[in-house]
C-alpha cells in the first residue's frame, strides 16, 4: 500500500508520481523504508531461490521504483541499486528482465516527450 501511494501502481503501467505526496514521504519514514529496502537487498545477495522468487512474483519492478533521488529519503536510491544488484548477481534471468523493463521504461519516456512535443 506504501509503495502504491508513493509511486502510483506501477504494475497496472500506471504512470510514476514525480514527487510523493506528503503523507506518504511520512508514512515512508515512519515505517523505516530504506532499513526495509536494505534488508531485502541483504536476502537477496547470493539467494538464488529468493532471486528467482522476485522476478517470478513480478517484483523487480516494485524494486527498481525505488531507485530514484528523493530529497526526503536521500539514501533510498543507493539502497535501491545496491539491493537490485543483489537481485541480479549471478542471475542472468533477472539481468534480462531488468534490461527489459528499463529498456520499456525508456521507450515509454521517449514516446511521451514526443506526444509533448
Amino acid at each position: 500500500a506504501l509503495h502504491r501511494l508513493r509511486f502510483g501502481d506501477v504494475e497496472k503501467g500506471a504512470p510514476v508520481n514525480k514527487k510523493p505526496p506528503a503523507e506518504a514521504q511520512e508514512a515512508s519514514l515512519d515505517c523505516l523504508l530504506v532499513e526495509q529496502v536494505r534488508l531485502c537487498g541483504n536476502l537477496l545477495f547470493e539467494s538464488r531461490a529468493l532471486q528467482d522468487f522476485l522476478r517470478l512474483s513480478n517484483r523487480l519492478q516494485v524494486l527498481l521504483s525505488h531507485c530514484y533521488s528523493d530529497p526526503e529519503l536521500p539514501l533510498l536510491r543507493e539502497v535501491g541499486v545496491f539491493t537490485i544488484r543483489s537481485a541480479t548477481l549471478h542471475n542472468l534471468e533477472n539481468q534480462e528482465a531488468v534490461r527489459q523493463m528499463l529498456a520499456q521504461r525508456k521507450l515509454e519516456q521517449e514516446q511521451g516527450g514526443r506526444e509533448n512535443a
